[in-house]
């Protein structure tokens, strides 16, 4: 039980250690969170959204955005959710070890002026709008970090980058999934419009078919009351001759 219990707890550090030290495994593990809030929200990857693929720039350089949320009327939202919380770890074990925290905003702003190198904007096929949104999978670091320096928001904005946490990027998502549900109600009415008008047409035409067949019941009716005066009623008829 000892032994057992060791390698629990060395298990447990080492996947500590990999998710707050290791880079890589953060990226997945930010993507996983933000994958999943996607599809919390009805979107469908392939659909919707698409995660890592590969788009190039007008250079032909190929990036890879972490995630791309489609809009109505062909727009994009591109969000990324690599940063790095290694130093916020650090400054919530000690709260007191202040270079912590600065080093935490640091990998912020590192990161927001990353992003707005990428120019995600200048894609091929992807109709971004004029901002990027970079996820922050810990509600605690971007607030601690907004905290520590309030200037950090209007400079992401000027870099044209929104930081984002999961409980504000769940407001924007809200949002964007009524806009779907406006637009596919909208597809929606302009298709029973369409096919409303195409049945007007239609009963249209039948009536006129109608009229038509009038039109030769009449003449049929003439030709029999032609036929029958000559045979029978008319002046000379066959009848009264034979």
């Amino acid at each position: 039980l000892h032994k057992a219990s060791l390698e629990t707890q060395a298990t447990a550090q080492d996947l500590t250690n990999a998710i707050t030290y290791d880079n890589k495994y953060q990226g997945d593990w930010g993507e996983e969170i933000l994958s999943s809030l996607l599809s919390s929200f009805g979107f469908r990857e392939g659909h919707e959204f698409d995660i890592q693929k590969q788009k190039k720039n007008e250079s032909g350089e190929a990036f890879k955005p972490d995630v791309i949320l489609h809009l109505p009327d062909d727009k994009d939202i591109v969000i990324d959710s690599k940063v790095s919380l290694k130093d916020y770890t650090n400054y919530i074990a000690d709260p007191s070890n202040e270079e912590a925290l600065i080093k935490h905003v640091k990998s912020i702003e590192t990161q927001v002026r990353n992003i707005s190198i990428k120019e995600y904007e200048n894609l091929e096929g992807v109709k971004t709008l004029d901002f990027i949104f970079v996820f922050i999978p810990i509600e605690g670091a971007l607030l601690c970090a907004y905290n520590y320096k309030q200037s950090l928001h209007s400079y992401a904005l000027k870099k044209n980058v929104l930081l984002v946490s999961p409980s504000s990027l769940s407001m924007s998502l809200k949002l964007v999934n009524f806009m779907w549900q406006t637009a596919n109600q909208n597809k929606n009415a302009e298709e029973i419009a369409r096919q409303a008008a195409a049945m007007y047409d239609k009963l249209a035409l039948f009536v006129e078919e109608l009229d038509r067949v009038e039109g030769h019941l009449d003449k049929a009716k003439e030709g029999y009351s032609e036929a029958r005066k000559k045979l029978s009623t008319g002046k000379g008829n066959l009848i009264s001759r034979a």
